[in-house]
């Protein structure tokens, strides 16, 4: 908050739903559910099933993400990994099922594990760190070596099976 008061909070908060409007998209590049249902660069308003859009679900999704963490939190309540393992949830979850995410919005999940695991040697951390290492590095090289500007790629069954372990990864976390 303070460090958005010499910009202005109006300006600042104007910024943000101008960027938000700039990815009008179920994903961007992000192998997550919504790639593994063929919707990478569809439209956030793209019918899913009866009047149900992309953008609805993922409207649904974030709160149902804020309150499982807050129950993950409270579980956790005497571990000292609960931070990290907190906010890997949070980012994975959100990387995996909110709509108008980035292949980046990921990155944050590896200091998270990490972190995790150092505060208590679990391999298991490690094992997921190196899953998503190995998921997201195949996501950003297909996207590096094969982009398509008119978006061709993004059907692929390629793209399809790595966003289909991307995600059944992040459900197993």
């Amino acid at each position: 908050f303070i460090a958005v008061l010499p910009f202005g909070i109006k300006t600042m908060t104007e910024l943000y739903m101008e960027t938000m409007k700039s990815y009008p998209y179920a994903a961007v590049n992000a192998y997550n559910f919504w790639t593994m249902l063929g919707l990478n660069w569809s439209p956030q308003e793209t019918i899913l099933f009866g009047p149900v859009t992309c953008k609805m679900v993922g409207d649904i999704v974030i709160p149902l993400i804020c309150v499982l963490s807050a129950v993950i939190f409270l579980k956790r309540i005497n571990r000292s990994d609960r931070y990290w393992i907190t906010g890997a949830f949070i980012i994975i979850t959100m990387f995996l099922f909110s709509v108008r995410m980035h292949e980046r919005y990921i990155y944050p999940v590896f200091f998270m594990l990490l972190l995790a695991y150092f505060e208590n040697r679990k391999k298991i951390y490690l094992v997921v760190y190196g899953l998503f290492s190995a998921l997201i590095y195949l996501n950003l090289w297909n996207i590096l070596r094969f982009y398509d500007a008119g978006g061709n790629y993004h059907s692929s069954n390629l793209v399809k099976l790595l966003s289909f372990v991307m995600t059944f990864t992040g459900i197993l976390f």
